[in-house]
């Protein structure tokens, strides 16, 4: 879909890159969390942030920038403990 956005020029070519960067992420994060279970272990990531907006995902500590997927605007994160926290 993203592909036939792009190439008629629709608006929507905006919404479905912010998708896809997101799924990305989460492919990671289940890639993740399929090679813990193999191993009888749990995920080794702590600390997980979410862009609200977009879906993007972050890993480890607090992000100190904004995400690829909405690089033109300023992010807000939801941590995994339910706090947010605003990148710089």
């Amino acid at each position: 879909m993203l592909k036939k956005a792009e190439e008629e020029g629709h608006k929507a070519k905006r919404m479905f890159a912010y998708a896809v960067a997101a799924e990305q992420a989460h492919a990671k994060l289940y890639t993740l969390a399929i090679e813990a279970l193999k191993t009888g272990k749990d995920l080794d990531i702590k600390e997980f942030y979410l862009c609200p907006v977009c879906g993007y995902i972050e890993f480890g500590a607090a992000p100190e920038k904004m995400s690829g997927v909405r690089d033109s605007e300023k992010q807000v994160y939801q941590g995994l403990d339910g706090r947010r926290t605003a990148a710089a």
